[in-house]
């Protein structure tokens, strides 16, 4: 079983405990630790953090998570909450049946593992896995109203997620999840380019070597829609060769045509991860300020992307 920290953890081992006071089942325990409760069968059950680490190189039957929605959602922890699935997983693979993982929650921000598998699993009856989605309220009868009515009259917000089961709207990314999803073709990753359509690129670009990602995007505007569509996103996580991504998006005449426009260089020389500034550039032209150096960019580019 695992908790977000060690108190939840301690918290999960007390839940434990308790249900283990049954006659028929306290028979059954031969040696109790602090984190760990031994079984006459050979089984165990532990109770410890989301650690991926710690979860890496053992095997279970079943693994239990309890708060998951708020577990690290940032891919770059190392111990995220994807990754510490994926860490688990590979622990039930010799179970015949594939064992079982059960992740619990009271739900929390729309983004990260929870949010992604209630997408993909509420009320789709083709999946195998089963996503139970439920208020407060029906999991537990005995929940007074009184309780309820003074959290959301305290913080709607918090209260809507913690008892009505209801994802909060207030802790949203710069772009709210659900403006993207209404906005997103599903089942589309790349667009092939079209005769006739003037296109426009942007490309971030890294030495590979640190924590930056090379990326790239490409899109065009629809003069029928009078809307933006983005046609293409790439993203090449550290560590790479920069020169080896520089050779597979140069492949694309979009990026070529806006880079050289930008740098006045071959493409082989523009994309380095040490700042650059387009050979006409003004003193005073927009600047785009990246982490840790300073890149300058024309106006017209700049309005291209804004």
């Amino acid at each position: 079983m695992l908790g977000a920290d060690r108190k939840q953890a301690s918290i999960l081992r007390r839940y434990c405990e308790g249900l283990l006071e049954a006659k028929r089942l306290r028979r059954e325990i031969v040696r109790q630790h602090r984190d760990i409760i031994e079984f006459r069968n050979g089984a165990a059950l532990e109770v410890g953090t989301n650690d991926a680490r710690l979860i890496r190189g053992r095997s279970a039957i079943a693994v239990l998570g309890s708060e998951c929605s708020h577990w690290k959602t940032d891919e770059e922890a190392a111990s995220s909450d994807e990754e510490v699935v994926g860490a688990a997983t590979p622990s039930m693979a010799m179970c015949p049946d594939g064992g079982l993982l059960m992740l619990g929650s009271s739900v929390y921000r729309k983004r990260g593992f929870m949010y992604r598998k209630y997408k993909e699993l509420h009320g789709n009856d083709d999946a195998e896995d089963v996503c139970w989605f439920a208020a407060s309220s029906t999991m537990n009868p005995l929940l007074p109203a009184s309780a309820v009515d003074k959290a959301l009259e305290e913080d709607a917000h918090k209260a809507r997620a913690e008892f009505l089961n209801v994802w909060r709207e207030d802790l949203s990314d710069f772009i709210p999840i659900d403006v993207i999803d209404a906005a997103t073709d599903w089942g589309i990753t790349e667009r092939p380019p079209l005769d006739g359509i003037g296109y426009v690129a942007w490309a971030d670009a890294a030495g590979g070597t640190g924590k930056d990602s090379f990326s790239l995007a490409i899109a065009h505007r629809d003069a029928k829609d009078r809307t933006v569509v983005l046609d293409l996103v790439r993203e090449r996580k550290p560590r790479f060769v920069a020169s080896a991504v520089v050779a597979e998006y140069a492949q694309l005449g979009a990026v070529i045509e806006a880079t050289e426009r930008l740098t006045g260089r071959e493409i082989e020389r523009a994309y380095v991860d040490k700042g650059y500034r387009g050979h006409d550039a003004p003193t005073a032209a927009p600047r785009l300020h990246l982490r840790p150096k300073t890149r300058g960019l024309r106006p017209h580019q700049t309005r291209a992307h804004g």
